[in-house]
């Protein structure tokens, strides 16, 4: 089995600031020629995307082997699983089968779990996604994926988490609420339920800088990659006075960005929760550096909530966070709401000046400023502001 990536701007692999972009990668097998090709059996593994250009290239730096390719997507090769993050591979030599534990969204994250003379799916190796063997993560694609969903036979990395059908479990690389209205520990959530399973705390390492901006205008912020947030939620309380949010699922694993960068994406969401990591809970979150060199935003847009009638989901009701590396960090409000001292005043005091800003009545002063605004622009005749 081989992991392969094309990156653009740059030949190198792991450096630091090195200018390149990873714009396609994914999974294959290869054989010496001559010999018989392997049978190959998946498990929850689709295997759509077919890449012969990449087959082609990985011959040419490697000419006793031949290679079949396939390229990760939402639609490519893809996990078809909501409940678990890993997949497996079955791959043949002779009598002997090689069964390969493997996540198709992320950068190295397979290994040989069991060696028998059958197909089997059981393993006994070390697994992606543990503090042993970590998922990688090289591109902004990869990073999306942590959101996958995978609800009702499709697939998506973007889709806003609801509560509709329980949804909300089948995230396979989230932690999910087991409970309605009272307490859960993390044990609870990484045991989960026989709805959507268990949820071990997974573990990812950046190792590429993750770039966002488009190759063509790398200048022009609205290319850049449009990011959705992680957990990246929705919810509506039915009422235009009541703000409630529902905390469906979260991040709550380990992610190390080893000081490589990640910049210029665009988050522009209707999300109660924006964010790169819409919410986390116990998240084990290090070493990222997150910025923007050509105008990147991320904002919350959504439309008014009307008094009455349908409403789209822009039109929600509720309460928002939002942040540009997490939207809502959800141990720090449960800590900060049941104790009161320096240490929590200080982290909270930023968000309580705004809220005084932007709640408080306006002083004299400030309506003097608002009124002299307003007559630097009324014009001195009738009609002349017409266009």
């Amino acid at each position: 089995m081989v992991y392969w990536e094309h990156e653009d701007g740059s030949s190198l692999c792991t450096a630091h600031d090195d200018g390149g972009k990873i714009t396609a990668y994914g999974y294959g097998y290869y054989w010496s020629k001559g010999e018989t090709e392997p049978l190959l059996e998946t498990q929850r593994i689709a295997l759509d995307g077919r890449n012969t250009e990449a087959a082609a290239e990985l011959e040419k730096q490697m000419p006793p082997f031949s290679f079949v390719t396939y390229q990760t997507s939402d639609t490519g090769l893809r996990l078809l699983s909501g409940t678990t993050g890993n997949g497996h591979w079955f791959l043949s030599q002779g009598d002997v089968w090689f069964t390969y534990t493997v996540s198709p969204f992320f950068a190295d994250s397979y290994a040989v779990t069991a060696v028998s003379t059958g197909i089997t799916g059981g393993t006994t190796g070390v697994e992606p996604g543990t503090d042993a063997l970590p998922y990688q993560v090289r591109s902004v694609e990869q990073l999306q994926y942590i959101n996958w969903s995978y609800y009702d036979n499709q697939g998506s990395s973007t889709r806003d988490v609801t509560g509709s059908g329980s949804m909300y479990k089948y995230y396979p690389y989230l932690q999910y609420s087991r409970v309605n209205w009272g307490y859960q520990s993390k044990e609870d959530a990484i045991a989960g339920d026989s709805t959507g399973g268990t949820r071990p705390i997974r573990t990812w390492k950046q190792s590429h800088d993750l770039n966002g901006q488009s190759l063509a205008d790398p200048t022009d912020a609205s290319l850049n990659y449009s990011f959705h947030p992680i957990a990246g939620s929705v919810y509506d309380s039915g009422s235009s006075t009541d703000y409630r949010m529902v905390l469906y699922n979260w991040f709550g694993s380990k992610y190390d960005g080893q000081s490589y960068y990640i910049k210029n994406v665009n988050i522009d969401s209707y999300c109660y929760n924006v964010g790169l990591f819409g919410t986390t809970v116990g998240a084990e979150i290090a070493n990222i550096v997150l910025y923007s060199d050509n105008g990147a935003v991320i904002q919350r847009n959504t439309d008014p909530t009307p008094s009455s009638g349908t409403r789209t989901v822009r039109q929600y009701s509720t309460s928002y966070a939002l942040g540009g590396l997490v939207g809502i960090a959800y141990e720090i409000n449960r800590y900060v709401g049941r104790h009161d001292n320096p240490v929590t005043r200080f982290v909270t005091a930023p968000g309580l000046w705004l809220q005084n800003f932007t709640t408080n009545p306006p002083d004299d002063s400030m309506i003097q400023v608002g009124i002299a605004s307003l007559k630097a622009v009324i014009p001195e005749k009738k009609g002349q502001d017409a266009w």
